[in-house]
């Protein structure tokens, strides 16, 4: 492990906690978050299941759609949780009514591996998993008033990760200004600090950092007239000033972009059901077969994307690939193929354009042109 370079480690970390854990080929929907926690909190250490919330939404049941088509269980049941007289179980309003709440679900399922002192709070359950060999490969970060909090949930437990609870703005589509911004990341590192594990470094206890949360999911570039950043790729970034030097507290400006990586970040975000939905994908699904769809010219320096070459390294992982290049990259050629909705597990796609269209080889494609897809997937798009 340590010859691995460290985003090599950090997958293997959290692949191996998925492997070890048995999985019960059913999908269980829940009709509310009462019930969703209390079905997750029900997981053993010799079995888990999906858990996604059926609301009655098209959204939702789109969603289950996907996974469960992906999943193939032998069985899809309906199970809710409900309060003697039938009524459904409530869950407290938000605050730290909540939070403790869901940090007991998270207890419950892991006391399991230590039955006679079950850890009393989150400082003890992550004494227990490092003692057990299962240190947490990261953390998720909350706020029990977002609705995406079923997400924080299912990770926290399925990836063995303690959750920093925080608050901060609202609105995914909306940007940070970099002082708001540099409050976000100094709340995720105050309470990763805490939380007692290294962090500052790549290579420790802490490389990644999960933000469940409908926040803004881009930020403002400090000094940058109309520059956008991805919250994900800042957040996870030592706050440096411009000679390098580690910021001080209570940031004015936010070079944050500039900074050394001491972890990976990722954003679920949605309502409940939504959030739930991509929770379990990412617990319970891996790709079984590839799309590649490479827009681009051979010549360098675009050759250095080359889908066929990339094609070749998934089929030696085990992947069916398909793959769409010279000279099947033009416009009619990714309408026919994804006429009627794409059904891989890993898609990638090279392409250059603007923010409302993409170009081929020949020919142009409209943000009306993204696929439908008919499972969950993984999505990447080289857009220059």
């Amino acid at each position: 492990m340590e010859d691995l370079p460290p985003q090599v480690r950090l997958g293997v970390r959290a692949e191996g906690v998925r492997r070890a854990w048995p999985v019960a080929p059913v999908v269980v929907l829940v009709p509310d978050e009462g019930s969703y926690l209390r079905a997750v909190e029900g997981w053993t250490l010799k079995s888990r299941y999906p858990v996604l919330i059926d609301d009655g939404s098209a959204a939702a049941r789109e969603d289950i759609g996907r996974f469960v088509r992906a999943f193939a269980p032998e069985r899809v049941v309906r199970w809710a949780a409900r309060e003697a007289g039938g009524t459904p179980a409530p869950l407290p309003g938000d605050g730290p009514a909540r939070q403790a709440m869901i940090e007991a679900a998270v207890r419950k399922v892991w006391a399991q591996v230590s039955p006679v002192s079950p850890p009393k709070d989150q400082a003890g359950q992550i004494e227990a998993w490092v003692k057990t060999g299962v240190p947490p490969p990261g953390v998720v970060v909350a706020d029990d008033a977002d609705p995406a909090w079923p997400a924080a949930l299912a990770l926290s437990v399925g990836r063995a990760q303690p959750i920093v609870w925080i608050k901060t703005d609202r609105g995914v589509s909306g940007a940070y200004e970099p002082l708001r911004f540099g409050h976000l990341a100094e709340a995720v590192e105050a309470g990763t600090e805490k939380l007692g594990l290294t962090w500052r470094g790549l290579g420790d206890q802490v490389d990644a950092v999960t933000l469940c949360l409908n926040s803004p999911s881009k930020v403002k570039a400090s000094g940058s007239a109309g520059e956008v950043l991805a919250t994900t790729d800042l957040v996870g970034r030592l706050a440096k000033e411009a000679g390098g030097t580690p910021a001080p507290q209570g940031l004015q400006s936010n070079p944050r972009e500039l900074g050394e990586r001491w972890a990976w970040a990722g954003q679920v975000f949605g309502d409940g059901p939504r959030s739930a939905y991509m929770a379990m994908c990412a617990l319970f699904l891996s790709p079984r077969s590839a799309w590649v769809f490479d827009g681009y010219e051979s010549a360098d320096p675009w050759g250095q994307f080359d889908g066929t070459a990339a094609g070749e390294h998934l089929r030696k992982a085990g992947l069916e690939v398909v793959v769409e290049d010279e000279p099947r990259q033009g416009e009619r050629q990714w309408r026919v193929q994804t006429a009627g909705g794409l059904g891989a597990g890993l898609v990638l796609v090279n392409t250059h354009g603007m923010g409302d269209q993409f170009n081929l080889r020949p020919g142009v494609c409209r943000s009306g042109d993204v696929p439908m897809l008919r499972v969950p997937a993984a999505v990447h798009f080289v857009h220059s």
